[in-house]
């Protein structure tokens, strides 16, 4: 089909919907409507014969057969597969499948395809999961995609459709919520107009459903006693006509969160018992206030990780469609003092702002002074691409303190959506001349010719491609660095640590808000606690023993203080409709210590009828409402649990939680012949029998400390290294098979100069002779005599490959292929 010379199809391929946006030859930009809406649902559904539907046709066709539909293929982007239905399909096929979608519609409104494709990705996405999304582009039929980090996208937008001049040296924060996941993001303009990603973290479990599941929560509370058996038969569809229900609820109870950020109350229909809900605003604040909380202590935390004052933010954009929700601009006022700028339509942002920052640079105009509260536009193409290698930063630490904790609503600058915005046809290098055609400039912006924008495209001599990467023809903006040809492909991470003004008021935060509830919050100094955990320097509670193969869960240990004996049967007879038993044994999952101290059956509660009293230790650098993946499996039935608190554990610190499980039916059998399960089935799991089996605790265990080694002006210190279940970052606990290697590490760059120290410095060999690239790495951009402390490095090891490892150091200077004297190793042995 014949290809339009100067029209592009840009594209926000996002966890729960896809928006997409086109620029006409006439250089303006209109978001694709999809069915009537704007929104794309990101879903897919596999027919029998192998065709894929997607977006609404999915959600519907999923009703007749559940196992063929996956609601959120961009959250399998590291799976490889996807089981659907009796068949696997590659994850880049799911996506190509969207990204077709998108191709077919904006064919449909030209009457022809567009000359190139712009697609965006998450900041902190590393080299493999930016090649699935490239692949999937090619196997949609749209080669040689530009590919624009998240954030830079919403940059563009925010100065060139907006109009708001961010002066070099100051920093646009991009707080984007969307349906399914939160990432914030810190850029500071640089004196050419690009921008530096300063620091990027996200929540991988933070998002607009999970919201939506808080309501449905609250509603059960008020139904459910009612009814049980009508309520689970609600809300765990067995049959088509339940599922459509269910569906049916789902959506009633989305559209009812939207309209709380309208209005002061909604109501929602619950399907089956044929009556209104009323859900008022306080109630919904309520209910979501931890989850916004999280991103906010998380945008802090980002912001002080890069260095940045609240006086050197120039702009704080909103982004995603949970972000119009009005508590949290309240919320990121109060923290931050500074108002947010939010559209009408925060969803569109990001796709409408990829077409913009795939254009090609032009010298930027920049105000000699703050600009006020209204500035000028910028010239068109006055938002120029951050160089590749811009150093993208992961994880952080302590919120930022000293912002007001209570006073009146946050103002929120209201900007209307304009989606075709002032922006000029101009194309990429590579892809045209300078010699184009362009628009005339508005409100009198510069008109000097258009400059290089630093990336490939398919005119562009490659060189060959690296194992992992992104295919030839495929731009890549804001990527950091290729790790060396025969490295293993390193996805995103995030972690990092904080200060002591933010640790003691979070702690300060989190015991109110419990008080305030009627929690109880347990506060132990961990120093006091004999602690094998070195990689936290953290107490792990007395320990459980000796577990074999490192924290590994093949070998088995006792809990703490239990001496491997059976829990007591006597206040928990078979059948007895209270019955009660003391555990007292510990486990490790993720960045946690759990020990679980009581679990109680009462058959004649109203709610809470089995439940367990449980203590969460917060191992990792920063703080965390925990996500527990817990089952208790007994009398061949397993029940799942969920915390009935929302309380954050700060880092370093224990909370006391109530684990409730859900149950309808009486139990028959004795708590005290059952198990707790941690984690879902994929992932490596710790179990607590309480029949006296050995308890599968994934204690860590040191493999080394303090050990140094230097490369040209590069010296990292190892001061720990310990093998574990689980990551302190979003990749939680380890893949089934595999265990987790975790450092603590200083690095000190001795050089005249600067140099980025990141993922693809630190490579594990393994005892086969691959070698392995790490899951969570430092991102540190360091001057001369620079030193950065405490950054984690972490590796996923297979549990059963045992032997002498080799952990190197690579700093390959000028090379482009490493060299004898690029690379320093230290010893690591598993056993």
């Amino acid at each position: 089909m014949t290809r339009h010379i100067e029209s592009q199809l840009g594209v926000d391929l996002g966890t729960t919907h896809t928006v997409a946006a086109l620029t006409a030859a006439d250089g303006r930009s209109q978001p694709l409507l999809f069915d009537a809406s704007f929104l794309l649902p990101s879903s897919v559904y596999a027919e029998v014969d192998g065709h894929l539907l997607v977006g609404r046709d999915a959600e519907r066709s999923a009703r007749l057969d559940p196992s063929r539909y996956e609601p959120n293929p961009k959250r399998r982007v590291d799976d490889g597969t996807v089981l659907l239905g009796n068949r696997e399909y590659a994850v880049s096929d799911l996506l190509a499948a969207l990204l077709r979608r998108t191709a077919d519609e904006a064919s449909r409104v030209l009457g022809i395809m567009p000359v190139r494709t712009v697609l965006t990705y998450p900041a902190n996405w590393a080299t493999h999961r930016r090649s699935v999304l490239a692949d999937a582009a090619s196997r949609a039929g749209m080669p040689s995609p530009i590919l624009v980090p998240e954030p830079i996208a919403a940059a563009a937008y925010f100065t060139t459709v907006l109009g708001r001049n961010i002066v070099p040296g100051q920093v646009l924060v991009v707080y984007d919520f969307g349906g399914g996941t939160f990432d914030t993001t810190v850029l500071r303009r640089r004196p050419d107009g690009g921008w530096d990603v300063l620091a990027s973290d996200g929540l991988p479990d933070v998002g607009g459903v999970d919201l939506d599941a808080a309501i449905i929560g609250h509603l059960g509370q008020t139904i459910a006693p009612s009814d049980p058996q009508r309520w689970r038969q609600l809300v765990e569809p067995a049959d088509d006509a339940d599922r459509r229900r269910h569906h049916l609820l789902r959506e009633d109870v989305r559209a009812a969160k939207e309209q709380l950020s309208r209005s002061s109350t909604a109501s929602v229909h619950l399907p089956l018992f044929e009556t209104d809900v009323h859900v008022t605003r306080p109630e919904f604040e309520q209910l979501s206030r931890s989850y916004l909380q999280r991103t906010v202590d998380l945008t802090a935390s980002t912001l002080q990780r890069a260095g940045v004052r609240s006086d050197q933010i120039g702009g704080l954009f909103l982004v995603g469609g949970s972000s119009r929700i009005p508590l949290v601009s309240t919320l990121l006022h109060q923290r931050l003092g500074v108002a947010p700028t939010l559209i009408e339509q925060p969803e569109l942002v990001v796709a409408l702002g990829s077409v913009l920052a795939a254009m090609p640079a032009r010298p930027a105009s920049f105000a000699a002074t703050p600009p006020p509260p209204r500035p000028p536009v910028i010239a068109p193409g006055g938002v120029p691409i951050p160089p590749p290698n811009a150093p993208v930063s992961g994880p952080v630490g302590m919120p930022v303190s000293g912002m007001p904790a209570s006073g009146p609503p946050a103002p929120v600058s209201s900007v209307p959506l304009v989606p075709g915005g002032p922006t000029a046809p101009m194309s990429p290098v590579g892809f045209q001349s300078a010699a184009t055609p362009q628009s005339p400039p508005v409100s009198g912006g510069p008109t000097a010719p258009m400059s290089p924008a630093g990336f490939q495209s398919a005119a562009t001599p490659q060189p060959p491609p690296v194992p992992g990467g992104p295919p030839n023809g495929t731009a890549v903006f804001g990527a950091a660095p290729p790790a060396p040809y025969g490295a293993a492909p390193v996805p995103a991470r995030t972690g990092g640590s904080g200060g002591r003004l933010g640790l003691l008021v979070g702690i300060v935060a989190v015991l109110v808000l419990l008080l305030g509830v009627g929690g109880v919050v347990a506060y132990r100094a961990v120093s006091d606690d004999k602690s094998t955990d070195s990689t936290a320097n953290r107490g792990s509670g007395g320990g459980n023993g000796s577990n074999t193969h490192g924290g590994g869960g093949s070998g088995s240990t006792a809990g703490a203080g239990s001496g491997g004996q059976a829990a007591s049967t006597k206040d928990a007879k078979p059948g007895a409709k209270q019955q009660s038993v003391q555990v007292g044994k510990s486990v490790w999952y993720a960045q946690y210590k759990i020990t679980v101290n009581k679990m109680t059956y009462d058959a004649d509660a109203s709610q809470h009828k089995l439940s367990a009293e449980i203590v969460v230790e917060n191992l990792g650098t920063s703080n965390s409402s925990p996500y527990l993946p817990i089952v208790f499996s007994v009398g061949g039935q397993q029940y799942t649990g969920s915390l009935r608190e929302t309380s954050t554990v700060a880092a370093g610190q224990k909370s006391n939680y109530n684990l409730d499980f859900s149950i309808y039916d009486p139990l028959n059998a004795s708590i005290a012949t059952g198990q707790f399960i941690f984690g879902d089935g994929d992932v490596e799991q710790p179990t607590i029998p309480l029949d006296g089996s050995p308890v599968n605790a994934y204690e860590p265990v040191n493999l080394l400390k303090d050990k140094k080694a230097t490369v040209h002006a590069v010296t990292a210190t190892f001061t720990s290294c310990d093998l574990r279940g689980g990551f302190f970052d979003y990749n939680g606990q380890a893949k089934k098979g595999y265990r987790v290697v975790m450092c603590k590490v200083d690095i000190q760059y001795t050089g005249n100069s600067s140099e980025y120290i990141g993922q693809e410095h630190f490579r594990l060999g393994a005892p086969d002779g691959s070698e392995l690239g790490p899951l969570t790495a430092p991102n540190e951009a360091l001057s001369g005599g620079q030193v950065a402390v405490g950054d984690p490095l972490a590796f996923q090891v297979k549990a059963d490959l045992l032997g002498t490892y080799k952990l190197r150091l690579v700093d390959l200077g000028d090379h482009k292929d490493r060299q004898a004297g690029d690379v320093a190793e230290i010893d690591l042995v598993l056993k």
